[in-house]
């Protein structure tokens, strides 16, 4: 295991999940030994004002006295070299260990996870995340997935929409109430539920469109849903669990922010909206034509078949929503998609990195054998068993994969998989990763959320 500075010598993208692996992945000299001159010129500083604290006490230069503190403390372990040592003997004289705790930018095991989504997470939380032009993939979409960039500024994409009710309260589980039951993480994307969207950008709907939700479809079913393939994949995850000993315990992880691309209800609340539009006669024609090229069988947007055909297709879906990315539909007066997301987008979901886990949690204690009909527009699929039950969200539904599956990184490094695809292989893939909860991953859980409502992502 790396701790403190020898966390330099470890290859990116190899924490915690190193320690689980039969060949664990060598660490890297040359790196390590860069990082080392690094951190000793930047801690150089602090260990030159611990030495001259007392003639600056003298001479009535000495500055804050608990920054004074820390400079001295830097001294006393190294200049900084031994970060985190008066934490790690605390730590150790309880019987614990800081893991990952390796002197990073934030510390803890904050350091695992990619600095970018902690500087997300930490804009989502003080209302700072406003901005629907920031770039956030190679080809520059917005993260609401409108055009490239959106011109609407976020605060002016609005909805009138009304909250129905009827979802189970949010319960926070314990982690550690949780040691020897298994996690299967199963994507969702997130889409708002039991949402009455009557109007967006002060369009109104042809009809009013209910919500029928993804990461918080637990909350109103006690089920989860989906394509028939996923679903018998998320059971044969569920009878292995079973069959290894453990209690299996479905829990949701975030999609991107564009996924609900696939969802009837994104493409339903934009075609409700045109129906109300004024597009002149040759942009509709224009559109349509676009449409099908991809799809020779589109009846046409103002065909009394559109909304059908886009219910039943998820390709089509996907085509039609993202040509309405495009500007120059947008000056046509077809919606503005990012508006049209974040009208559809579960509200506290908003802005927030994708891959995040625990927004729901589903207690499946015994064999699921069969599937039945949902009644999902999108997903039409459910698990066939009573005993399958919501218990809450974990770790505020905000725990990034980089903490919450260590299993999962550890295959992937050990079969020399690339550390970019990570986050897309777990939230894409079909058969679902699995991670047991044992003590030592209890307390690494417990420990990331203590060090998030520390800094202000956890609430």
């Amino acid at each position: 295991m790396a701790q403190g500075l020898l966390g330099n010598f470890q290859p990116q993208g190899v924490g915690y999940g190193n320690i689980l692996m039969d060949e664990p992945v060598q660490y890297g000299l040359d790196d390590g030994f860069g990082a080392l001159a690094e951190v000793m010129q930047m801690y150089g500083e602090n260990a030159m004002r611990g030495v001259s604290a007392p003639y600056r006490a003298y001479t009535g230069e000495l500055g804050d006295p608990m920054e004074e503190a820390m400079n001295v403390a830097g001294l006393i372990t190294g200049g900084g070299l031994l970060t985190g040592a008066p934490e790690r003997m605390a730590a150790a004289e309880a019987g614990q260990s800081m893991l990952g705790a390796g002197g990073g930018y934030y510390g803890g095991l904050l350091d695992e996870v990619p600095r970018a989504k902690i500087e997300r997470m930490l804009e989502v939380a003080r209302g700072q995340y406003v901005d629907p032009v920031r770039v956030t993939d190679k080809k520059k979409f917005t993260d609401l997935g409108g055009s490239k960039p959106s011109d609407k500024p976020y605060t002016s994409m609005t909805s009138q929409q009304t909250d129905v009710g009827g979802l189970a309260p949010i319960v926070d589980v314990d982690i550690q109430d949780m040691i020897g039951k298994e996690l299967i993480f199963t994507p969702a994307d997130r889409t708002s539920i039991n949402k009455l969207v009557e109007s967006v950008d002060n369009v109104p709907l042809s009809e009013a469109l209910l919500t029928e939700g993804g990461l918080y479809y637990p909350r109103q079913t006690s089920n989860w849903a989906s394509d028939i393939r996923p679903m018998n994949s998320a059971k044969k995850r569920q009878n292995q669990v079973l069959e290894g000993g453990n209690e299996p315990v479905f829990s949701t992880m975030m999609m991107g922010a564009r996924s609900d691309g696939f969802s009837s209800q994104t493409s339903q609340i934009a075609k409700r909206m045109i129906d109300n539009s004024k597009i002149d006669e040759k942009d509709i024609k224009a559109f349509d034509d676009r449409v099908r090229k991809k799809y020779p069988e589109w009846a046409g947007i103002k065909d009394e078949k559109a909304e059908e055909q886009l219910i039943s297709d998820g390709g089509l879906r996907m085509i039609f929503t993202d040509l309405l990315r495009n500007k120059e539909f947008t000056k046509a007066g077809f919606p503005d998609m990012s508006s049209v997301r974040k009208a559809s987008t579960q509200e506290e979901f908003l802005g927030l990195p994708d891959g995040l886990i625990g927004q729901s949690l589903l207690y499946a204690p015994t064999p699921i054998t069969g599937l039945r009909p949902s009644g999902h527009t999108t997903y039409n699929v459910t698990f066939d068993n009573p005993d399958v039950s919501y218990m809450g969200r974990l770790g505020y539904g905000k725990i990034p994969f980089e903490i919450a599956a260590p299993d999962y990184l550890a295959a992937r490094r050990r079969n020399n998989q690339p550390v970019e695809g990570d986050q897309r292989s777990l939230t894409m893939a079909t058969t679902f990763a699995r991670q047991p909860v044992t003590p030592r991953y209890a307390d690494r859980i417990s420990q990331f959320v203590d060090e998030g409502q520390k800094l202000g992502i956890l609430y």
